[in-house]
């Protein structure tokens, strides 16, 4: 029996209570939000293994909320699957630059959806990307409740700092491009290279032991070495 939690995203009655269903028959926990709204305050509160998003949603779009998730620590590394038209090229390719892990075109049938869950869920685990608790050594990371311990005392780091830290452990052994890192901090934000450079040494001053995780890519980026 499947107990993954799946969160379904689309305002269409018809698809969200099929997807639903053919879910639930799989053996997988569902729970439905008609709205970028609905869903990012359901996930404010809320922990789900995977997102099944659709793009076109009224209100905020389903490529906003992928771009706002991203934003968050919480979110930042959840697997997300599109849901899109045919028609929609571009939408797709503007998913999986935001981010977005994968793509389903409507309309689909129900073993191609269950085959692109099943193989997304195989290589987040497989990859090891972010438990909701982490343990790396003498480094403690709790996702839900934002919290960083190093030998039992807490690290008392800033939203950006713990937003970095996420992003690295999301993909250990990964090597992040000043870039990328960036672009996962959306707009409006100060992420020019040097502030950048100040944030990560504020990190590991803060990380102390758990510090040398943290690799400098030198000309690249960053990286998590746990090992």
């Amino acid at each position: 029996m499947n107990k993954a939690r799946v969160l379904i995203v689309d305002d269409d009655p018809t698809i969200s209570g099929l997807v639903r269903q053919i879910l639930k028959d799989a053996g997988f926990w569902t729970h439905h939000a008609k709205s970028a709204d609905m869903a990012f305050s359901y996930l404010s509160n809320e922990t789900v293994d995977l997102l099944l998003l659709d793009i076109n949603l009224p209100g905020i779009s389903g490529l906003k909320l992928l771009e706002l998730l991203k934003r968050e620590p919480k979110t930042a590394s959840l697997p997300i699957i599109m849901m899109t038209m045919k028609s929609e090229t571009e939408s797709k390719v503007q998913s999986l630059k935001g981010g977005a892990d994968d793509y389903i075109v409507k309309p689909f049938a129900a073993p191609e959806l269950l085959a692109r869950i099943d193989a997304l869920l195989r290589r987040v685990h497989h990859e090891g990307k972010i438990e909701r608790v982490c343990d790396f050594g003498n480094l403690h990371i709790d996702f839900d409740r934002l919290e960083v311990l190093v030998k039992g005392k807490q690290a008392d780091l800033t939203p950006v700092e713990f937003h970095i830290l996420t992003v690295l452990v999301g993909k250990p052994e990964h090597i992040f491009s000043y870039q990328s890192i960036r672009e996962t901090m959306g707009e409006g934000k100060d992420v020019s290279s040097e502030t950048l450079y100040s944030h990560v040494k504020n990190l590991r001053k803060k990380l102390g032991p758990a510090a040398e995780m943290i690799e400098t890519v030198y000309g690249t980026g960053y990286r998590f070495k746990p090992f």
